[in-house]
């Protein structure tokens, strides 16, 4: 029986938790041999050896990017965290920039490789008094320019350099919300922040207004991204969504029906950190990756958070017991 030719993926950024994602997701899938680059390998190496002792690829130093040669590169660099990003607002296109010159510089090099860039929803402006959709404009006021625009406008520039090469494989995953196990619980994401109360037993409170956003499953997204591998995608871009939306208060009873979460309303708009601005309806109606890739997601946003909360919970259960 003839062996199956293995896939090198790069995933650099590797100690993120859409990478830790996603890590665990391929780790232990052949044929995919995976090269897990960051600025922090050691700890890259303890939490890949609790996965797998034995996983087919290697940890790197993001500085041995250029040293190997991929059929994949996955770029999950950059900052995520609301928090950080507004401390951090001139960082954003700093990081953002360094890499994609070296990533193209590589890509020049080896045009058969395929690129995919973690992009956001972000890159559609400001606006989101309504859901994106395949006929949506971005809309930036230059003479009024706001920090919580940088992150869009960053991921807008990578785009629009990904374009200026249609000679090479790039596809653009926009990707609006991300929530896991791996994800980290001090940081200022609405769900993350929901997630860290139930762990602890505090009560949450929350503002009066309503939102609807979208998080797409880990099992969902990494189907997304083997699509793109095997269907040989060429430069283009996609907006990344889950089965179905979901409503802040619908999420909210949910999870106090589910696990007891504990939460009171209060008047006023939100105070959550909102690095890339308030955002009424942050999802995409745009079906694009189905009908170019075949991307179909099996779960909802409210089945993806129940389950990696649940997951979470499991997991302090153990850990006391």
């Amino acid at each position: 029986m003839t062996r199956s030719p293995e896939t090198r993926v790069a995933l650099l950024g590797a100690s993120g938790q859409i990478a830790r994602s996603l890590i665990s997701q391929f780790v232990l899938k052949p044929p995919y041999r995976l090269y897990l680059l960051d600025r922090r390998p050691q700890g890259v190496k303890l939490f890949v050896k609790a996965l797998a002792p034995h996983f087919n690829g290697v940890v790197l130093h993001l500085n041995r990017f250029e040293k190997h040669a991929y059929d994949v590169v996955i770029n999950c660099v950059g900052i995520t965290d609301p928090a950080k990003l507004i401390k951090n607002r001139s960082q954003i296109f700093a990081v953002t920039e360094l890499f994609e010159n070296r990533i193209i510089k590589y890509l020049l090099r080896n045009p058969q490789t395929l690129y995919l860039h973690l992009s956001s929803g972000s890159v559609y402006g400001p606006d989101y008094s309504h859901p994106v959709n395949a006929h949506t404009v971005t809309m930036l006021d230059l003479h009024a320019l706001r920090p919580s625009q940088f992150n869009g406008i960053a991921k807008l520039h990578a785009e629009a350099k990904h374009r200026a090469h249609p000679q090479l494989r790039i596809v653009d995953l926009r990707l609006f919300n991300y929530f896991d196990r791996f994800a980290d619980l001090n940081s200022a994401f609405f769900v993350n922040t929901i997630a860290a109360h139930l762990l602890a037993r505090k009560p949450l409170t929350v503002s009066a207004d309503d939102s609807t956003r979208d998080y797409v499953h880990p099992v969902d997204f990494s189907r997304l991204i083997q699509l793109c591998i095997q269907k040989k995608a060429g430069n283009d871009f996609v907006d990344v969504y889950s089965r179905k939306p979901v409503k802040k208060f619908e999420l909210l009873n949910h999870l106090k029906k589910t696990f007891g979460l504990n939460f009171r309303i209060e008047k006023g708009h939100s105070r959550t950190v909102a690095s890339t601005g308030q955002k009424s309806f942050y999802f995409s109606k745009d079906r694009k990756a189905q009908t170019w890739l075949g991307y179909k997601p099996r779960y909802s946003a409210l089945e993806t958070i129940t389950m990696e909360i649940g997951a979470l919970l499991n997991a302090q259960q153990q850990s006391r017991s």
